[in-house]
């Protein structure tokens, strides 16, 4: 089984001025999107990333070391996931059923990525994992990827960046450290996938009005 791993960043610097939701795609602007190619089993560092953002030429001249990264224009990302579809790929996300997947769907110009239709055939097929949401539906609880990961990874591994200081990175023009993260949480979520599955473990989940220790089993194969 073959599997893609994927995450969206947003470009939104005041979700509450803005009048945004998590659960409405309605005004969120995406900044980049990295996917993450691995095959069951194989080393991490066997993996190949892409960025897709608005504007690959305009980062590099504000930043000569992405000239060495897999950048490419927003709107290439629908033919790439195509491509993986029809090689028989797996997406995986993490949180991607309720945002980053509805954001995607939305034209370029409205700050998606005009990915709907083969977005589509990933749910369909059912080719699509979204790790939290079978996590939620089994426990009824929410689980952050910080405390997946210190939960099934252990402590040499974290995010490197608070999600809500990425749009003010992208903002500042520090595109390549917002790149680099939107990677590394592929990268989390590639861990946690994996090596969830191989034993039971305990994780701090919120279900809206507590937080508690849940005893988990991965509800994915």
């Amino acid at each position: 089984m073959k599997h893609l791993f994927l995450d969206i960043e947003t470009a939104n610097l005041d979700m509450k001025a803005e009048g945004l939701e998590f659960s409405n795609p309605l005004g969120w602007r995406t900044s980049c999107v990295s996917i993450y190619d691995i095959w069951d089993g194989e080393s991490y560092s066997s993996a190949v990333d892409q960025h897709f953002v608005s504007d690959p030429e305009y980062l590099v001249s504000q930043d000569s070391d992405l000239s060495t990264y897999s950048l490419l224009p927003l709107n290439n990302l629908a033919d790439a996931l195509t491509r993986y579809f029809d090689s028989g790929y797996f997406l995986v996300t993490k949180n991607g059923f309720s945002f980053d997947l509805p954001i995607l769907c939305k034209p370029i110009e409205d700050g998606g990525a005009d990915a709907r239709q083969i977005l589509a055939e990933f749910e369909h097929n059912d080719r699509h994992i979204d790790i939290c949401r079978l996590l939620t539906e089994k426990y009824g609880y929410r689980f952050s990827l910080q405390n997946l990961v210190k939960a099934v990874v252990g402590e040499e591994e974290s995010k490197t960046m608070n999600a809500s200081f990425a749009p003010v990175e992208w903002d500042a023009g520090n595109y390549r450290s917002v790149i680099d993260y939107c990677l590394h949480d592929c990268y989390l979520t590639a861990r946690v996938f994996f090596e969830a599955p191989n034993k039971p473990f305990t994780c701090n989940g919120y279900n809206g009005t507590r937080r508690s220790n849940i005893e988990i089993r991965a509800p994915w194969p």
